[in-house]
């Protein structure tokens, strides 16, 4: 926040790092500085971190299901009453992989290579690296594996379970409209990542992905 905000240079001194010389250019274009999202897997920590009152920085649940992903966001939204005050929709959202055809079917068909691949090859991170001993409290570590595990990390995942689960969002222009609706209505949630492009998409299905879904999708959604 200082290196956004600062004028360089200036020396930093926090609880963990140290920096005799701190001057970041190019300056950030905008003011006072870009915003901050906090991605998360549900650890409890980061919820309570972002939501704390001085900080209502928004909150997203990333590469998850349907069911943690409403879990997740409806925590953080009990965590801002706690800290008094209630999340606005601006506060909450998630972020998951979308692909838009003409039908069901050719949706899956184009999307499997790309979905597949992302999950089974690309974000596939040994455990003790991926969440090494510290990295966050007992709680919170067995939440995450017990949410591995539901998502079936110790085999290849298919496209057809990522799509039962709500881990990616694939259809028809109606079918993933509906998807998208059920769980913002579910968690009052105000912002949605969709990553159109994932794993080995080629550059066509990427290009009449996000065709399909600014043409067919975000228009039903906004507002």
């Amino acid at each position: 926040m200082q290196a956004w905000t600062r004028p360089g240079p200036f020396a930093f001194e926090g609880e963990h790092f140290n920096f005799r010389y701190v001057n970041l250019w190019p300056r950030p274009y905008q003011q006072p500085h870009p915003p901050i999202w906090i991605p998360s897997m549900g650890s409890s920590e980061t919820i309570k971190w972002a939501a704390a009152p001085e900080r209502k920085y928004p909150f997203l649940v990333t590469f998850s299901s349907r069911d943690l992903v409403a879990r997740y966001l409806n925590l953080y939204r009990e965590q801002t009453k706690q800290y008094g005050y209630e999340a606005s929709p601006d506060q909450i959202g998630w972020a998951s992989p979308v692909y838009v055809a003409d039908t069901d079917e050719r949706a899956r068909k184009e999307a499997k290579e790309g979905v597949e691949t992302l999950f089974n090859d690309f974000l596939a991170v040994p455990f003790q690296m991926l969440l090494p001993p510290g990295y966050m409290s007992l709680p919170s570590m067995k939440n995450t594996i017990r949410m591995r595990k539901a998502l079936g990390a110790q085999k290849r995942l298919t496209i057809d379970e990522l799509i039962e689960t709500g881990t990616v969002v694939v259809g028809s222009p109606q079918t993933v409209r509906d998807q998208l609706s059920r769980l913002r209505d579910a968690t009052n949630a105000g912002k949605l990542m969709t990553m159109l492009q994932f794993g080995v998409l080629s550059d066509e299905l990427t290009r009449r992905n996000m065709e399909m879904f600014a043409s067919e999708v975000m228009p039903h959604l906004q507002g």
